[in-house]
């Protein structure tokens, strides 16, 4: 029974070891078999069949290698030639070494081609990225492929046109690459959106009377801190650069506008700033009607530019070229939102400038901007990376309008005396209004300014003709009619509207009475003052010589005048010299004095 199963054993291991497929001589083996053949009456035939088996295999075994080995992106064999040589070399009966590199090259070219037949299929464009990625996988393969060719051409385009969109937005010789320069176009885009999204919010919280529409500047707001620190708030921007406060950069402050600025900015240094009395920003000073203003406006704006500022129509060819790529570049997406931000914040800016224009077209103040908003859109339009010179150039005549404007109403305000202007400074506001455009002739605003004037100069008419009155009155009586006509005049100086303190009080010192004769002043006839009253006296009034001589040279250094005296029950020293009408006047003010001491 052992015995047959031993035997039953042996037998199965017979079996299989009949079934499978004898083991193939590797080449070596061959080249061995060969050479001991030379030494043996071998068959012809056989030896000849040999011979030709190891001559072949050498030549397969040249060409895989010569396959497997090639890295050039010229000369590779196609798949279909190494699958060729694949088949013809398991036909040679031998156990070559490049049978199994170059199934596993085969078989990895392969994968490649189906992930990237993936990739092109699934309705969308391969990234720059993974083009490249795929580029250089197949870079290392030894085998050709057209897909291979495709990319490559691909890669190139999507470099070409990442060139080109860099010498599109970059500046020369900045040595920025095409990431920086679209960071620096999406930054200013987006804090020019933010600056339109404050004016947008204040102009509907005006309109819904939650608080007036007084647009303010923002400045560095003082903390808690020691002298110096500033809180930085990120939400707030200034300057032409639209860039937060830092306390590392310093900053002037425009006496115009009051908006803050960096002196690096408007080409001041330091020293400069300090010598400064008072400073005029360059927006402000391009309100000017000088061309110097327009082109201090222009170098500063060249300042804080970082990039070419290209146009949005050259942005949108970008967009097209990029668009028409067969691979997808990595800038592109960020390309295409910086053009949907960009028109995004020119229709509303567009919509706050038209509703301006018609509002000031219909001579409404509802629905016209301040200044100080026209001033922000500018100041964005300004620091935009992308070109919006067009709408700068529309806001620029709207800004100086305004300005104007504002100036006139507040010149016009009756309830702002301190902004009253004096004749001459309202001439020159409407000259420049009409200069400029800003006014036109026969509106409202114009007309309110001439009648203004005009009211002026009738009263400045009026003065002097009061001043020739009391300069020509012959008598007390027309010297006393005088007098009260004057101090009319004076007194409506106030209603006029015009700043006309200084003609006013001419006015009322020339009508004005002095001394003891209680007569307005006459400057032929010298005077001294009261050091204790300040009360002024003519010389001969006060008993005292009255000449030509200078005034500082006759007056006692401690005067004390005649009422002084009485108040003070103490004697005067001239009065045995005061005239008859001075002793009078003394007389009645005795009178007065005696009988507010009565009551």
């Amino acid at each position: 029974a052992v015995w047959g199963q031993q035997a039953a054993a042996l037998a199965a291991e017979a079996e299989a070891a009949a079934s499978e497929p004898p083991e193939q001589p590797s080449l070596a083996e061959a080249e061995a078999l060969l050479g001991e053949a030379q030494g043996v009456p071998a068959s012809p035939r056989l030896l000849a069949a040999l011979t030709e088996v190891v001559e072949d295999g050498l030549v397969w075994e040249s060409e895989a290698q010569q396959v497997l080995s090639s890295k050039r992106s010229t000369g590779r064999a196609s798949a279909t030639a190494a699958s060729a040589l694949l088949a013809r070399g398991a036909k040679l009966g031998l156990r070559l070494e490049g049978l199994q590199p170059l199934q596993n090259a085969l078989d990895k070219h392969a994968e490649w081609e189906a992930s990237v037949q993936k990739a092109l299929s699934n309705g969308k464009r391969p990234t720059q990225a993974t083009a490249a990625s795929f580029l250089s996988t197949a870079k290392g393969s030894p085998l050709a492929s057209t897909l291979s060719t495709a990319l490559a051409q691909a890669v190139e385009h999507g470099v070409a046109w990442a060139d080109k969109a860099r010498k599109a937005l970059v500046k020369r010789n900045s040595g920025q690459q095409l990431q920086r320069g679209l960071k620096h176009l999406t930054l200013s885009l987006d804090r020019a959106c933010h600056q339109l999204a404050r004016l947008q919010e204040e102009i509907v919280a005006s309109e819904a009377g939650a608080r007036g529409c007084a647009w303010k500047i923002s400045e560095p707001v003082a903390a808690d801190l020691p002298s110096g620190y500033y809180v930085e708030d990120e939400s707030k921007l200034f300057c032409l650069c639209q860039q937060p406060y830092h306390a590392d950069n310093a900053m002037v402050s425009c006496d115009v506008c009051e908006e803050w600025l960096h002196l690096k900015c408007v080409g001041l240094s330091h020293a400069a700033a300090k010598n400064l009395r008072k400073y005029a920003c360059p927006i402000c000073a391009s309100l000017k009607p000088l061309a110097s203003g327009k082109a201090e406006l222009e170098q500063a704006v060249a300042r804080v530019k970082k990039t070419r500022r290209p146009r949005l129509e050259a942005l949108a060819d970008l967009a097209r070229d990029a668009a028409a790529l067969p691979c997808q570049p990595a800038d592109e997406r960020e390309l295409s939102q910086l053009i949907t931000s960009f028109a995004t914040w020119q229709a509303g800016t567009e919509a706050l400038l038209s509703r301006h224009e018609a509002a000031v077209a219909a001579q409404q103040s509802a629905g016209q901007l301040p200044a100080a908003m026209l001033s922000q859109l500018l100041k964005s339009c300004l620091s935009m990376e992308v070109d919006a010179s067009a709408l700068a150039d529309r806001l620029h005549p709207l800004l100086a309008a305004q300005r104007w404007s504002e100036r006139a109403h507040a010149a016009l305000n009756p309830w702002q005396p301190s902004a009253c202007l004096t004749v001459d400074a309202l001439s020159k506001l409407l000259r420049e209004g009409l200069a400029s455009g800003a006014a036109q002739e026969g509106g409202e605003l114009p007309a309110a300014l001439a009648a203004r004037i005009d009211q002026a100069k009738a009263w400045l008419a009026r003065s002097a003709a009061s001043m020739t009155a009391l300069k020509s009155a012959s008598g007390p009586v027309e010297e006393t009619q005088a007098i009260n006509a004057a101090q009319m005049v004076a007194a409506e100086a106030a209603a006029v509207g015009v700043k006309l303190d200084k003609e006013a009080d001419k006015l009322r010192e020339a009508a004005a009475l002095y001394c003891l004769c209680a007569r307005v002043y006459d400057p032929d006839r010298p005077m001294l003052s009261c050091d204790y009253c300040d009360g002024w006296f003519h010389f001969g009034c006060v008993g005292l010589p009255e000449d030509d001589k200078d005034e500082s040279e006759e007056a006692p250094q401690d005067f004390r005048c005649p009422e002084c005296c009485m108040k003070r029950a103490c004697p005067y020293a001239h009065y045995h010299k005061l005239p008859a009408e001075s002793v009078s006047a003394l007389h009645i003010i005795a009178a007065r004095l005696a009988e507010r001491q009565q009551q």
